[in-house]
């Protein structure tokens, strides 16, 4: 069984806490205000800027541009493809899609998204704080209502994850295995080291960047923490997680489906619509990533900014066609990449976030930013 991985995923999220913390405190500190009064920033930005200030600038310009490229392979993956293509499976397993539509399917997602993406960030904003609320709703009520109708097990599947995470069986490499996928599948779901959340952080209207910094700090606890520790529970409890890592049992959402309709047949088609939304909202945000990293080395105008769009809703269409594995062993490359260069530059930057809280800190404490916690 392949629990253990569940122990490292969370693990892997408390310390991400502080990752998260830093890069989008740096992302808001190094922004760009375009003359258009948009808003750019990011690893691109802050590698660049933050290491030419402490004499690197060579290995900042390096640092940038390639966690730029990587920027851009990743929201092809795992911000586009592997959404579009675990809301085709989900809607295969729900109501019967027959797989070889997914030509379908990603023609449709990709209309979606493009008629959201080529508003711009406010389009983007106003649409996921509409959608991410209920999904996330909709789903933990869900795992919540598995969770108490199985009470009874529930410590003996945590019993499971706390022996798999050291002894690892049944997960290829036995106890290495179960540490690397729980690594992999922490860092993808809530992104922490990885720079792509600091993008979209940099857009804030704040102009302190420690407050967005403790803001931020809170994802991968909600996210990883939470969220993830309850459908890695839902699917403990099932039993069905045989063979998930090996090719020869259930993967990624039909895993999750198949696991929430052991307790209530029809919670998959509410899954199926969480899970859609999860992807179209997912997939939006994405684009933003992938533009920011594609105008920081092309540009910024009109056409580049169009052309980058356009791949972008290409490449919905193709994910939602092709094989789970592919995309997902795609995606996982290209986010580890961009956590190279982006915590590459952290280590040097962190003297840098140290200064800023130690000031924000002060600043609190002598009245100067007034506290309302009274």
């Amino acid at each position: 069984m392949a629990y253990g991985a569940t122990f490292w995923m969370i693990l892997c999220g408390l310390l991400g806490m502080a990752s998260k913390f830093c890069e989008c405190t740096l992302g808001v500190k190094y922004r760009t205000v375009l003359p258009s009064g948009a808003i750019s920033g990011g690893p691109m930005y802050y590698l660049s800027q933050g290491l030419a200030e402490k004499g690197l600038g060579g290995l900042g310009k390096i640092l940038a541009v390639g966690f730029a490229l990587m920027c851009i392979l990743g929201s092809l993956g795992g911000g586009n493809m592997f959404q579009a293509n675990q809301a085709h499976a989900m809607l295969t397993y729900a109501f019967e899609v027959p797989s070889e539509y997914g030509i379908i399917t990603g023609i449709v997602l990709a209309a979606l998204v493009f008629s959201v993406i080529v508003g711009g960030m406010p389009s983007i904003a106003s649409v996921t704080e509409k959608i991410v609320p209920w999904m996330a709703g909709l789903y933990i009520g869900m795992a919540i209502i598995v969770i108490v109708a199985n009470i009874g097990q529930v410590g003996a599947a945590f019993a499971a994850i706390f022996e798999g995470a050291f002894t690892g069986a049944g997960v290829a490499g036995g106890f290495v295995g179960a540490l690397i996928q729980g690594l992999k599948r922490a860092t993808f779901s809530n992104e922490a080291g990885v720079g792509s959340a600091a993008i979209a952080h940099s857009a804030v209207k704040t102009k302190e960047p420690i407050t967005e910094g403790l803001v931020s700090l809170l994802e991968p606890f909600v996210d990883t923490v939470v969220i993830c520790t309850m459908t890695a529970l839902v699917i403990t409890i099932a039993g069905l997680n045989v063979g998930a890592f090996d090719g020869s049992g259930l993967t990624g959402v039909t895993l999750t489906a198949a696991s929430f309709t052991e307790t209530a047949g029809f919670f998959k088609y509410l899954l199926a619509l969480a899970v859609v939304m999860f992807a179209f909202s997912t997939m939006i945000s994405w684009s933003y990533y992938g533009l920011k990293a594609w105008t920081y080395l092309f540009g910024e105008s009109k056409k580049v900014e169009l052309a980058f769009k356009l791949m972008f809703c290409f490449f919905v269409i193709v994910g939602a066609t092709i094989q789970f594995g592919a995309v997902i062993d795609f995606s996982d490359a290209a986010i580890f990449a961009m956590s190279i260069f982006n915590i590459i530059g952290l280590y040097f930057l962190m003297p840098i976030v140290k200064k800023e809280l130690a000031s924000f800190v002060a600043r609190v404490k002598s009245g100067e930013i007034k506290s309302y916690d009274k």
